[in-house]
């Protein structure tokens, strides 16, 4: 089965949640500095968090059926048509920032090969 999502954040966290429960705690550090019951209660939390996740119901399924359509589209022309030169594109390039070409042409092409993975 196919899941879709439309952020990468949210493929992240649903290829977490395949195999959560299964892999053993994760490794999460944190150094807290302030009046002591912040410090209690943070630890506390912790420790429920680290319950939940022993107690955690994967969903299954395998990393390569989770597309993810990162297109931004929330914001722009949502009708302009997909493809190299396309102001979606474009959009994506200035919304990453300077210095980041390479990461936005990167996700670019993982997104176009998820179209083209959902389309076909």
């Amino acid at each position: 089965m196919l899941e879709l999502c439309f952020s990468r954040s949210v493929r992240g966290s649903l290829l977490v949640a395949q195999h959560c429960g299964t892999a053993g705690p994760l490794a999460v550090g944190t150094v807290l500095f302030g009046p002591e019951n912040i410090r209690r209660e943070a630890e506390e939390r912790a420790r429920r968090e680290t319950e939940e996740q022993k107690n955690a119901v994967a969903l299954g399924g395998v990393p390569e059926d989770v597309l993810c359509l990162s297109l931004g589209l929330c914001f722009g022309d949502i009708q302009a048509p997909l493809g190299e030169d396309c102001p979606r594109r474009d959009f994506l390039r200035r919304w990453y920032g300077d210095g980041r070409e390479d990461t936005a042409s990167r996700d670019w092409r993982e997104t176009m090969a998820d179209l083209g993975r959902l389309c076909s």
